[in-house]
């Protein structure tokens, strides 16, 4: 690998150079951007975000740079993706304003059998 890097002029001229720096700059804000705004949102919420970013990069790429239409194995790789969230937060749902709950509270309505 470290070869190649030497070797190849290609990777370190003019146009590379800026391509490393603007996409340097745009990670740069937009992960300060988002990490400044983690203490405002659920953190569920950032780790879904983060799961949807490669979908959402793939579609905006295939639709709005004309990149070319995905095949089947890349929108099955993209549908197996979206099953993981999908399953979270329909499933989370479905179990209620108790859901992750890990103790009791003392003070709550609760029976005690006598």
């Amino acid at each position: 690998m470290g070869e190649y890097l030497v070797d190849n002029q290609g990777v370190f001229d003019t146009g590379a150079r800026r391509t490393y720096l603007a996409a340097g700059l745009g990670l740069f804000f937009a992960m300060t951007a988002v990490y400044w705004s983690s203490q405002f949102i659920p953190s569920g919420w950032m780790s879904v975000l983060f799961g949807l970013a490669p979908i959402v990069t793939g579609l905006m790429a295939t639709f709005l740079l004309s990149e070319r239409a995905l095949d089947a194995a890349q929108l099955a790789g993209m549908l197996l993706g979206l099953a993981g969230p999908a399953i979270m937060l329909l499933g989370s749902q479905h179990r209620g304003p108790q859901a992750g709950r890990t103790h009791l509270n003392p003070h709550e309505n609760m029976t005690l059998a006598r």
